[in-house]
């Protein structure tokens, strides 16, 4: 395809690394064993380096610099072809447009004095957006042309907090446990629970997460691509539970579970590994069941179990027997266990490490979305044992 390909168009080139320029280079002139720049196809860059150049992680003003097409060597081999005239701003834009191009001139000197339109008639940016909305009969159509755009993170969550008082109903607080993956137990001394729950890395909510019915979140994660659940995917909240979210898509067609799932941010600039997990003390709705297996008659491990989950056991040592043929309504054994198993020993451990190491590996295999998919079928499952076997659940309910 890159062969037969006559003509390259990249948008937005001033914000794109030049080692990004430079790859692309490599990969043609090593296709086609020819040295000419680009192997002599046309490539049609856009964009303005007035504007935002690289982003450099910790970088100095040097290293952004650097980093831009401009500096390099390649950016000589380019013909430069400027435009004059903007298309896009309507006429009664055009002076806010000619007041912009000066501060990218830097004609404007040391002192930018910002235009009138600027300074709107009210200062406070969630009054003047929401205050005329009944967020009791809201549609998301009416939503969608309504937006706040703020520096950073912190601000943006002090906004949405903000904009959920405006909105009827019960607010739902949502808090997690921030933990440091780190064998090395002076690491959990040295930084406390307190300065964790107050870090939202990049990729992460927040340690209180605020949330209403009919409010609109967003997705983290891809959680199930294949039905439309992706990073950035925008979703209505039609219930709250404990350790679920029911939401449905902005047009309404279609309803989610949304679990509450480990989250560990990609890149971070901390000097330790961050995660976020489920706090044991919203398992006080949760039942644990298990079966008879030898490690759960361990007395040690039978404590502990009816200590988190405040004795709400099926199962051996239960407050609640397991009863015979009865169907198995547990992730572990319907998906984990066999999944792991599977990966583990694909191929037989030689040494007790390499089966420790397996084993982590593959419960570090386990995606978001594999973990979606996996409680979706529970509910299923569930749902499908409740018609079939409703006077048995009825009379162990009653228990």
């Amino acid at each position: 395809m890159l062969l037969k390909t006559k003509l390259i168009v990249w948008d937005e080139a001033p914000m794109t690394h030049v080692y990004a320029f430079l790859a692309v280079d490599r990969l043609l002139q090593d296709l086609t064993k020819c040295k000419e720049p680009f192997w002599g196809k046309v490539i049609l860059l856009g964009g303005d380096f007035r504007q935002v150049l690289p982003v450099i992680l910790r970088g100095s003003r040097t290293l952004t610099v650097a980093s831009s097409l401009k500096k390099h060597a390649l950016w000589l081999k380019f013909r430069k072809l400027y435009l004059t005239k903007n298309m896009r701003a309507l006429e009664s834009e055009r002076d806010f447009g000619a007041w912009l191009l000066d501060i990218g001139e830097k004609k404007s000197g040391s002192t930018i004095q910002l235009p009138l339109q600027c300074y709107p008639s009210i200062q406070d940016p969630i009054h003047q957006l929401y205050s005329d909305i009944d967020f009791s009969s809201v549609t998301p159509q009416e939503l969608k042309v309504r937006a706040i755009l703020t520096v950073n993170n912190e601000r943006s969550m002090e906004i949405n907090n903000k904009v959920l008082e405006f909105m009827p109903g019960n607010e739902t607080v949502y808090t997690a446990v921030d933990m440091i993956i780190n064998e090395d137990p002076q690491d959990q001394l040295t930084f406390s629970e307190e300065f964790l729950n107050s870090l939202t890395p990049t990729g992460l909510p927040p340690y209180e997460l605020k949330l209403k019915i009919d409010c609109i979140i967003m997705l983290l994660r891809n959680l199930a691509p294949s039905k439309g659940l992706c990073n950035g995917t925008r979703l209505i909240i039609t219930k709250l539970q404990q350790n679920i979210i029911q939401a449905k898509s902005i047009d309404g067609t279609e309803t989610f579970l949304i679990p509450r799932i480990p989250l560990i941010p990609s890149k971070t600039n901390m000097p330790f590994k961050f995660k976020q997990d489920l706090p044991l003390s919203n398992l006080r709705n949760a039942w644990f069941q298990h079966d008879g297996a030898s490690p759960h008659k361990v007395s040690s491990v039978q404590q502990y179990i009816r200590g988190a989950f405040q004795q709400q056991v099926i199962g051996y040592g239960g407050c609640v027997e397991c009863p015979p043929r009865s169907p198995d309504l547990n992730t572990l054994d319907s998906f984990l266990w066999g999944y792991i198993k599977q990966r583990v020993y694909a191929t037989p451990p030689k040494t007790l490490q390499e089966l420790r190491n397996r084993i982590a590996d593959a419960c570090a295999s386990v995606s978001p979305a594999m973990l979606y998919t996996m409680c979706s079928g529970m509910c299923s499952l569930v749902s499908r044992c409740v018609l079939l076997l409703k006077d048995t659940i009825l009379s162990m309910t009653d228990r």
